[in-house]
């Protein structure tokens, strides 16, 4: 469903974790082994209090945070730059700016003048769109609460093109 609008589509939901086959709300290092094969790298990197863990795939790669104990995986990110994943609402990279804009929720936030305008809600809410236009280029925010965290999604263009997806965690 796209929309000139805005105001008539639906905001970033959970629904919209979901590329390929993968489920960032459930993504555990097995099911991202089972869906995507293989990592080519898979790296681990330890700060004294826990472990991250960089799992390289040909079409994404997805960070994992662990405990002290290297237990108890939780997806921090996922970064996709490469048109083979697809996403939610149909979105892939090499999308121009105007039609993913047209699939999420807009116009109903304010302009700065400048180079912010708020698609809709607030980043402190959780529930939130944003565009950022600047001179390397243009990205799109959305984020949404899930359980007790926030999730975030990236979308970002250069020359009009969606070059780069990236999701995470936040606090």
């Amino acid at each position: 469903q796209i929309s000139f609008v805005g105001t008539d589509l639906d905001k970033f939901q959970p629904d919209d974790l979901a590329f390929s086959g993968l489920d960032f709300a459930d993504l555990a290092p097995d099911s991202a082994i089972t869906v995507l094969g293989l990592p080519l790298e898979d790296q681990w990197m330890e700060d004294g209090q826990q472990y991250l863990r960089l799992m390289s795939f040909p079409t994404c790669e997805i960070v994992f945070s662990y405990d002290a104990d290297q237990e108890n995986p939780q997806v921090e990110s996922l970064l996709i730059d490469m048109a083979t994943m697809e996403g939610p609402r149909s979105l892939r990279v090499g999308d121009t700016f105007a039609s993913v804009l047209n699939r999420f929720r807009h116009s109903e936030g304010q302009h700065d003048g400048v180079d912010t305008e708020v698609l809709y809600g607030t980043e402190e809410s959780g529930e939130f769109g944003v565009a950022t236009y600047g001179m390397d280029g243009t990205t799109l925010r959305y984020g949404l609460k899930l359980g007790d965290k926030k999730v975030v999604m990236n979308l970002y263009f250069t020359m009009n093109t969606l070059t780069e997806i990236f999701l995470y965690a936040a606090e």
